[in-house]
């Protein structure tokens, strides 16, 4: 369920208390951005993209807060959101998933779909990858 995974995610990364639970109404709400942002027209591009980045940003973050928890010295590397901290990040990274979603969806509307899914596949692919250097670089 949506709570599990919220909550695996929040223990995964570190976030204890008031954190783990702003990090876990962040991620659910996004969830749901994610479910009310499927298109419904004729011209859907169906799930499959907005999955992929919001699938591809949760594996970006967690793998993120993860490695700043470890014993590593390692900090983050945009310079936007390495001085919010750890919630600031969170909030941060669900703001521009939220903004991409929204963008696909509108370019979909627009009769854009190739550019959507360029964008949701594109997207998700480049913070997996990020995601997977993330988790090499703080074991």
């Amino acid at each position: 369920t949506a709570h599990t995974w919220t909550a695996e995610t929040a223990r995964a990364a570190g976030l204890k208390g008031v954190a783990a639970k702003r990090a876990k109404r962040a991620l659910a709400a996004a969830m749901l951005f994610l479910a009310c942002a499927w298109p419904a027209s004729a011209q859907s591009i169906g799930p499959a993209p907005y999955v992929a980045m919001a699938l591809g940003s949760s594996i970006d973050l967690a793998s993120t807060l993860s490695a700043l928890n470890s014993d590593r010295p390692v900090k983050e590397g945009n310079p936007f959101l390495a001085p919010l901290g750890q919630p600031g990040l969170v909030a941060g990274k669900v703001a521009a998933t939220a903004g991409a979603l929204w963008v696909m969806r509108a370019l979909t509307k627009a009769g854009h779909p190739r550019w959507a899914k360029v964008i949701g596949f594109g997207g998700g692919g480049a913070l997996a990858s990020l995601g997977a250097r993330n988790h090499r670089v703080g074991r």
